[in-house]
């Protein structure tokens, strides 16, 4: 794509959406390349400078511009923008959000601009620290305190409101964690994974004996240390709130304990949770049933790029070789005592997505 016309379609945005802005100027616009895969959008650094009542300001940006132009990714990021605005508003560290709209350019997908926090991913600092424990610990105390803070957020109303609301869980249904549960197995059968089908099968009969209430909060739905920022002042950030939504906050726990664990290993991941189950003031029960429930989320997200688009192949195959499929094979097979093949090759085979 010619970074010219991408340019002036963004200073045509902005103009319009700010009208008090005067001489807007876009430099040093790159697509930037990450070790991590990045499955919906492509990422662009750029400057950007502005004239605003007769001072002359500057900004960071980033750019999400969507891979294709499926309405799915649509919908993830006008929910990002609703729940990240939310959390600025009321000072818990999250970008700043410039723009958002369903088209940038021709062929393309929904477009998102936002602040450029400059630091470093958590997930680089706690590799680079693991001979370090003081360093180390100092970050995954930070980690866990930052997730407590946001399931634990209190502001109005309105904030337990926000996020996609076909994956919202809500007190007001009567058995909200099997209807999460049913809406994944219809979408498992409906492909034909088999597999995933009958781990669903199971955790939906196990959702019927769970006699607890819902531990509802603002869940950011992918935790984990590649979200978290660690900026040159030394403060902490999170970004990519597509996946924000109102839910059980052990969802969002879970998922993060896993997706740490195959970002760094075991014992980061053990640590982060019991750092987090220190500092939160609720009693979580059931996590074996949140566990396995993660795992499949895992599996059925990734299947859902695939049948979404070929374009995503390619990426979800990187994805998924990343994965320490062998450890969840063994752990869903603990829990449940179902009998499981080998999960890559049965998800490729269940999806079409080749190495």
């Amino acid at each position: 794509m010619e970074n010219k016309a991408l340019q002036k379609s963004l200073q045509d945005v902005f103009a319009a959406k700010n009208p008090e802005w005067e001489d807007i100027r876009i430099e040093n616009l790159e697509l930037q390349s990450f070790e991590k895969t990045n499955v919906l959008s492509d990422i662009y650094f750029f400057d950007l400078s502005i004239n605003e009542n007769s001072q002359n300001k500057q900004f960071n940006l980033v750019l999400k511009l969507g891979l294709g132009t499926d309405k799915s990714t649509d919908a993830v990021w006008a929910s990002e923008q609703q729940v990240m605005s939310k959390l600025y508003e009321c000072g818990y560290s999250v970008p700043r959000i410039f723009g958002f709209g369903e088209s940038l350019v021709p062929d393309r997908g929904a477009f998102f601009v936002m602040e450029r926090i400059r630091g470093k991913n958590l997930s680089e600092l706690i590799d680079g620290n693991m001979d370090n424990a003081q360093a180390l610990n100092g970050h995954l105390d930070r980690y866990a305190e930052l997730m407590v803070e946001l399931h634990n957020f209190k502001c109005n109303e309105e904030m337990l409101n926000i996020g996609r609301k076909n994956e919202m869980f809500t007190s007001g249904h009567a058995d909200p964690v099997a209807i999460f549960v049913e809406d994944y197995l219809k979408f498992a059968d409906h492909i034909k994974y088999d597999t995933l089908s009958s781990i669903l099968t199971s955790l939906l009969s196990e959702s019927r004996k769970l006699e607890i209430p819902l531990e509802l909060g603002i869940t950011h739905g992918d935790f984990q240390t590649d979200n978290v920022l660690v900026q040159e002042s030394g403060g902490f950030c999170v970004i990519d709130w597509g996946f924000a939504r109102t839910a059980d906050i052990r969802l969002d726990i879970h998922w993060s304990n896993l997706l740490n664990r195959f970002r760094h290993n075991e014992q980061v991941s053990e640590e982060i949770y019991a750092l987090y189950l220190k500092r939160q003031e609720r009693v979580l029960t059931d996590n074996p049933f949140f566990e396995v429930l993660s795992m499949a989320r895992l599996l059925i997200g990734l299947a859902q790029l695939a049948f979404r688009s070929k374009n995503y192949h390619e990426n979800v195959s990187k994805f998924i070789q990343h994965v320490d499929t062998g450890y969840m094979k063994r752990r869903i097979s603990e829990i449940t005592e179902l009998t499981l093949p080998d999960l890559e090759s049965d998800f490729r085979q269940a999806t079409g997505v080749k190495v």
